[in-house]
């Protein structure tokens, strides 16, 4: 930061005070934080009325009168500005050698940016040129045509690139691409005017992750080739028509390692979105900027900025700037990982930051799939310890004050319950919320189910839990819960004639799995259940892409939020596993476990797949026939499940989710559709793991790829990561019986 006071004469009083400086920098600010700017500046107010008058005068356009005002005030400047001062504005529109100005588009710290023609390549073009009052300033010259170099330097699709860098009558110039649309700070002004429902609210939040996200990725892309841009701050951010946010104003970037930058952030940034290290003298590097994204995502998540300019200019002397507030305590409703990843970008210490922008990207991208983080918030122990850090004189002059005070802290984090919390949203009146223990690693009922609040703790484990209404309407969700997380879920009940259309009735107790059928162990059956007839179609799924509800994206072989017209019957595939639960539950149901899998496609009688038998009788006895014998319906294996001739071979060979009529041999006698050899079927089981809970399910089943080999039982299954889109996989729902209220416990455990 510049010191607007000068150096000290010796004598113990403050020397001359730096007006010009201040001056040049308060004009790059604006309103309140022009204000908090002076405050921190200027030693004294009778200085703060110096320098409004000279902005006044400036906003007049006396310039001769502020040069002469601030050459007095500082006694020379580095060079002469010339005779013509802020030179006139042009009269638009303008000739510059190629390109026409057409009108002006917007200010910086340094410049005046103006929408332009090429009247060479006949596009439109921003032209961003040097202020008259800097163009005779070599420091200001030098960091203008650095801008240009640096930018033009970078290579990602979120960076505007640099077209050119010239001069015209004394005064640089850059041409960059022209960008319709609006910055990210006058979408926050228009979201603080204009008040949002809470769908509108999780729709703005993944947006904001989204922007933050695609910004720090290019921000990595910079510090990767070693610069830095210091000025970080929604204003700098401008999103395109089409959604793409795009990083601005390089004006005061600098590469990591050089020391001394042209510009300081005082004089041309703002001071309100600076890491600790640029306004104490630290050192500069690509954590800066992590910390000036901290503060973007948390001003765009709450609407306020986590640190006030003028306690950052106070702060300005000391190594430690304040503590950012967490965005939770400012608004509730904001997710626990969001406020997560704000703290750990804007640490006090750069230790504790991301290391890295890609850090925060990462985290970022992880939350919108619905996938965990990797930061994680600070223990108790760790706060105290850095507040007793912080406060070192008096733990030395009040040691027993402070033993106390530990104990006290340490006291209160041994009593804090660590188990996890679950919260759920928009529970009807007279529901019921059903707790299912779940066995690791299968997914089968282990132990009884007992009733619950809406508000609870559990201990860590898995569970299904089950919303049931009044009127029978049902949500059903399955989730893992870890050691002091919080779970929070949106119930969408739907009604129970709705929710078991097409689907299938199966009772273990009425039916049990004959002695030959194939199991495993962990995977038991004994509650009723329904299971869909068919597999889940692209039309149905198309339905839970397109609900304003929702805000899932569409698998990306569908180019577009509508599945192609010829794939409306055929069932949907390429989705990830985390895609197909949030369908399921959408639709009041879940995926299925294995057991119920198997129970669905085997039966009481335990069939199996055969290529030994006619088609003929083996339909009649429930048999299936798959192979390569004539009237086998599996194709030979594609190669690859992303290479274009995949999707024609799935549109020539996968059959229908409905039945064509005429009869198809994969059927079974309760009259489920192709659960033999259509395409593989995601289930809620976890896999075998020696760590607990794996990143992966089992899917069932053959599909339309697979050759037969004889002889083949039903238990074809395979472990598949949860994030893997497979052309071959696909989905199929169940749903569980709702448990007679008679039989639950009343106590949660």
């Amino acid at each position: 930061m510049i010191d607007p006071r000068g150096e000290s004469d010796g004598s113990g009083e403050t020397g001359c005070f730096n007006e010009k400086a201040v001056f040049v920098a308060a004009l790059a600010l604006e309103g309140d934080e022009r204000e908090a700017f002076l405050h921190g500046a200027c030693p004294r107010e009778a200085d703060r009325v110096r320098v409004r008058k000279l902005l006044e005068r400036h906003a007049e356009a006396s310039t001769q009168g502020l040069r002469a005002k601030a050459e007095q005030a500082d006694g020379a400047s580095d060079a002469d500005p010339g005779d013509d001062g802020a030179a006139e504005e042009f009269a638009l529109p303008h000739r510059i050698g190629d390109f026409e100005l057409r009108r002006e588009v917007g200010r910086g710290g340094m410049g005046v940016v103006y929408l332009a023609r090429d009247l060479t390549l006949d596009r439109d073009v921003a032209i961003k040129m040097l202020e008259p009052r800097f163009g005779a300033t070599s420091k200001f010259l030098a960091a203008f045509k650095q801008e240009a170099v640096l930018a033009s330097q970078l290579r990602h699709p979120a960076i505007v690139p640099v077209f050119r860098f010239g001069d015209h009558e004394g005064r640089p110039f850059i041409v960059t691409p022209y960008i319709e649309g609006e910055t990210l700070r006058e979408r926050l002004r228009t979201t603080s005017e204009s008040p949002v429902s809470a769908p509108d609210t999780r729709a703005w939040r993944r947006e904001v992750a989204r922007v933050v996200a695609t910004i720090a990725e290019a921000l990595d892309r910079a510090h990767a080739e070693g610069i830095v841009h210091r000025d970080v701050k929604p204003s700098n951010i401008i999103i395109d028509s089409a959604g793409r946010p795009h990083l601005l104003d390089f004006g005061i970037s600098m590469r990591a390692g050089d020391g001394q930058s042209l510009l300081p952030v005082a004089q041309m940034g703002s001071s309100a979105y600076a890491s600790p290290e640029q306004t104490d003298g630290g050192p500069i590097d690509g954590l800066s900027d992590v910390f000036s994204l901290g503060v973007v995502l948390f001003e765009s998540l709450t609407g306020q900025r986590p640190f006030h300019q003028a306690d950052r200019a106070a702060d300005a002397k000391r190594a430690l700037a304040p503590h950012a507030p967490h965005a939770r305590r400012v608004d509730r409703s904001i997710p626990v990982d969001l406020d997560v990843i704000c703290q750990k970008a804007m640490a006090t210490a750069r230790d504790d930051r991301y290391q890295s922008a890609a850090h925060v990207a990462a985290d970022l991208r992880a939350w919108l799939a619905d996938r965990p983080i990797l930061a994680r918030p600070d223990p108790m122990p760790r706060r105290v310890g850095r507040w007793v850090g912080r406060h070192r004189a008096l733990v030395f002059s009040s040691t027993a004050a402070i033993v106390a005070l530990v104990a006290s802290a340490i006291g209160f984090w041994i009593a804090q319950d660590p188990r996890p919390r679950l919260s759920l949203e928009g529970v009807p009146e007279d529901a019921r919320i059903v707790i299912q223990p779940l066995a690791v690693p299968l997914g089968s009922p282990d132990g009884e189910p007992f009733e619950v609040g809406e508000r609870t703790r559990l201990d860590p484990g898995w569970y299904r839990i089950v919303v049931i209404g009044g009127d029978g309407a049902q949500a059903e969700f399955s989730r893992w819960l870890a050691p002091e997380s919080t779970t929070r879920l949106a119930v969408r009940s739907v009604a129970r004639s709705k929710a078991i259309e097409g689907m299938v009735r199966f009772d273990p107790a009425e039916h049990p799995p004959h002695p030959t059928s194939v199991s495993f162990p962990g995977a038991s059956l004994a509650e009723p259940f329904w299971i869909d007839r068919r597999e889940v179609s692209n039309a149905q799924y198309e339905a839970f892409v397109l609900d304003p509800a929702t805000d899932v994206p569409p698998p990306p072989h569908w180019d577009g939020p509508r599945c192609p017209e010829h794939w409306r019957d055929l069932p949907v595939v390429g989705i990830t596993w985390a895609e197909a639960r949030a369908y399921a539950e959408w639709a009041g149901k879940r995926l299925p476990t294995i057991a119920e899998w198997l129970h669905a496609a085997s039966g009481s009688e335990g069939r199996r797949y055969t290529t030994t038998e006619p088609v003929g009788s083996a339909a009649d006895l429930g048999v299936i026939f798959v192979g390569d014998a004539p009237g086998s319906r599996v194709l030979p294996s594609v190669q690859s499940a992303t290479i274009p001739e995949s999707w024609l071979a799935y549109q020539e060979h996968v059959r229908p989710v409905h039945d064509p009529g005429g009869g198809i041999a994969d059927r079974t006698p309760e009259g489920l559709l192709n659960m033999y050899g259509n395409v593989r079927e995601w289930t809620d089981s976890v896999p075998f793991h020696e760590d607990g809970l794996a990143p992966a399910r089992m899917i069932m089943g053959f599909c339309w790829q697979m050759r037969g080999r004889e002889p083949f039982l039903m238990a074809v299954t395979r472990e598949q990561p949860i994030e893997f889109r497979i052309i071959c996989t696909g989905f199929r729902c169940a749903r569980s019986e709702p448990t007679p209220s008679d039989t639950l416990t009343e106590a949660t455990p």
